[in-house]
């Protein structure tokens, strides 16, 4: 297990489980000593978290993702370091939460439309999250005693091809870009993501690009141009390899080097605090951290 992990999610994310204070508890009994909270567009855990991290002697440094486009692609960037209390991302936040109530009630259409009966009713929690994750969707459906009978939702099953994941699977075989159940949204694009971060005083770093570029590393290189300056390398969805080639390129480039879970708690059960694999030691990649913010 590692010391430092910079991508996790607390309750302020759709599909976080944990209160901060709750989240950084399990932090300090990971005995990790490095973390950054780093919610869906919204910073609203980060004070909170910060305060929580201190009485267990854990250093949290504020963060970030925010979702926005690239080239049509949904690319997921961390700032670290940013101005959580900067009114930028209180704006973002009530921009993105309001794309995603109305995306909410398009999502349960479509999964209608594919033979599931599902209604607003099955998420008591609509109306104080103000939103419908497609894990949530996933989550009841694979409650159900009927899933076993359904060849969609038999992957996503204890024994399943996807089952080592279930409610992230869901998402990304349903709901992804180009999936039957996909709700596109207007999200920033990466340079006005930049732009948040930067202007507040942040570092913008691409997250688990092995799995948001599927293997489209050659964007890397007009990413970076765009004003990124680094990578999250190490991450719970990264191959040895697939870090190998991430850790070579940044190196190349000059970019920095980042590591994270992305913990979610519930939602991503395979997903353990510092579960990710690294083969530079922590203490190399923290003080890069350190000294770029």
């Amino acid at each position: 297990m590692r010391t430092i992990d910079l991508h996790m999610h607390s309750s302020a994310s759709l599909d976080g489980e944990y209160e901060p204070e709750e989240l950084l508890r399990l932090c300090k009994e990971s005995n990790l000593e490095y973390v950054a909270v780093t919610d869906h567009n919204s910073v609203a855990s980060v004070a909170k978290a910060i305060q929580a991290a201190k009485s267990y002697d854990i250093r949290c440094i504020p963060a970030i993702e925010i979702d926005c486009d690239f080239q049509g692609i949904n690319i997921h960037l961390l700032g670290y370091g940013i101005d959580h209390e900067s009114g930028v991302f209180e704006l973002l936040n009530e921009y993105c939460r309001d794309m995603e109530k109305k995306a909410s009630y398009e999502r349960l259409k479509k999964i209608r439309e594919l033979g599931f009966s599902i209604s607003l009713e099955a998420f008591p929690h609509f109306e104080t999250r103000g939103a419908i994750a497609p894990e949530d969707i996933g989550s009841v459906l694979l409650s159900r005693p009927e899933a076993k009978d359904s060849q969609i939702l038999a992957p996503f099953l204890p024994g399943g091809k996807r089952s080592d994941n279930p409610y992230a699977n869901f998402y990304w075989d349903l709901f992804d870009t180009g999936k039957p159940c996909h709700c596109p949204m207007r999200w920033p694009i990466l340079s006005a993501a930049i732009e948040m971060i930067t202007s507040t005083g942040g570092i913008p770093v691409i997250a688990h690009p092995g799995i948001t570029l599927k293997g489209s590393f050659e964007l890397l290189d007009d990413i970076l141009k765009s004003g990124v300056t680094g990578l999250e390398v190490f991450s719970s969805y990264h191959s040895r390899e697939v870090s190998l080639n991430l850790y070579e390129y940044a190196v190349a480039k000059g970019a920095l080097i980042t590591a994270g879970s992305d913990y979610h708690g519930y939602f991503k059960p395979s997903v353990v605090l510092g579960g990710y694999e690294s083969f530079v030691e922590d203490q190399v990649i923290i003080d890069g951290i350190l000294e770029a913010i």
